[in-house]
């Protein structure tokens, strides 16, 4: 699960860095490349590859989740199915195959 949140910390940190870069940017970047259509077309180009760029890691950080979750379910359905429908809600005994050296003393 440390691996999960790992990921989300990184895609939630790294798309609050793009918008905030985008937000306070944009008109200085977008107007010192206004002249060079060129240039503009590089500036659209390398926000359409941080555009998917955040979009495959938030892909991978939902995938990890579901894949934990999914993982979780599998692990509880099989613990269910592996007791007896009669013992369910009783508690399991463990009986020793021999008495203790403190409870035969009584010390």
């Amino acid at each position: 699960m440390k691996i999960q949140t790992k990921r989300l910390a990184i895609a939630a940190v790294l798309t609050i860095v793009d918008v905030a870069a985008g937000k306070y940017y944009r008109g200085v970047i977008w107007e010192a490349f206004a002249l060079d259509l060129f240039a503009k077309a590089a500036v659209l180009g390398l926000l359409c590859l941080g555009f998917a760029t955040a979009a495959v890691i938030w892909l991978h950080v939902a995938d990890g989740l579901r894949q934990a979750l999914r993982e979780r379910d599998d692990r509880l359905t099989l613990n269910a199915a592996m007791a007896p429908a009669d013992q369910v809600d009783q508690p399991i005994l463990i009986r020793l195959p021999f008495t203790p050296p403190i409870a035969a003393t009584g010390k």
